[in-house]
Protein backbone atom coordinates (compact mmCIF):
# COMPACT_ATOMS: atom_id res chain seq x y z
CA UNK A 1 0.00 0.00 0.00
CA UNK A 2 2.44 2.83 0.99
CA UNK A 3 5.05 3.44 -1.79
CA UNK A 4 7.83 5.74 0.10
CA UNK A 5 10.22 4.06 2.65
CA UNK A 6 8.74 5.65 5.54
CA UNK A 7 7.56 4.66 9.57
CA UNK A 8 4.87 4.55 11.28
CA UNK A 9 5.96 7.93 13.02
CA UNK A 10 7.34 9.95 9.96
CA UNK A 11 4.10 9.21 7.89
CA UNK A 12 1.62 10.42 10.83
CA UNK A 13 4.07 13.43 10.95
CA UNK A 14 3.65 13.75 7.24
CA UNK A 15 0.24 13.31 6.21
CA UNK A 16 -1.23 14.65 9.75
CA UNK A 17 -2.93 10.99 10.08
CA UNK A 18 -2.70 9.02 13.69
CA UNK A 19 0.45 6.73 13.76
CA UNK A 20 -2.50 4.23 15.41
CA UNK A 21 -4.86 4.51 11.70
CA UNK A 22 -1.81 3.87 9.55
CA UNK A 23 -0.63 0.66 11.99
CA UNK A 24 -4.07 -0.50 11.18
CA UNK A 25 -4.00 0.10 7.49
CA UNK A 26 -0.99 -1.53 7.36
CA UNK A 27 -1.63 -4.49 9.03
CA UNK A 28 -5.39 -4.54 7.21
CA UNK A 29 -6.69 -4.06 11.01
CA UNK A 30 -8.79 -1.48 8.57
CA UNK A 31 -9.56 -1.93 5.21
CA UNK A 32 -8.22 1.37 2.73
CA UNK A 33 -11.39 0.54 1.11
CA UNK A 34 -13.80 2.00 3.47
CA UNK A 35 -11.07 4.80 4.21
CA UNK A 36 -12.33 8.22 4.73
CA UNK A 37 -11.54 10.84 1.71
CA UNK A 38 -9.84 12.94 3.42
CA UNK A 39 -7.31 10.20 5.14
CA UNK A 40 -7.03 9.08 1.84
CA UNK A 41 -5.96 12.19 0.45
CA UNK A 42 -3.60 13.41 3.29
CA UNK A 43 -1.64 9.78 2.77
CA UNK A 44 -1.57 10.15 -0.84
CA UNK A 45 0.25 13.93 -0.14
CA UNK A 46 2.70 12.37 1.87
CA UNK A 47 3.19 9.01 -0.12
CA UNK A 48 3.37 10.93 -3.79
CA UNK A 49 0.74 8.97 -5.24
CA UNK A 50 -2.87 8.98 -5.99
CA UNK A 51 -5.56 8.32 -3.34
CA UNK A 52 -6.37 5.67 -5.92
CA UNK A 53 -3.17 3.81 -5.75
CA UNK A 54 -4.46 3.48 -2.06
CA UNK A 55 -7.05 0.64 -2.89
CA UNK A 56 -6.23 -3.31 -2.52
Amino acid sequence: MFERDLNDTQLARLSGVSRTAIQRYRTGERSTVTMQLGTAVKLAEALGCEPVDLLP
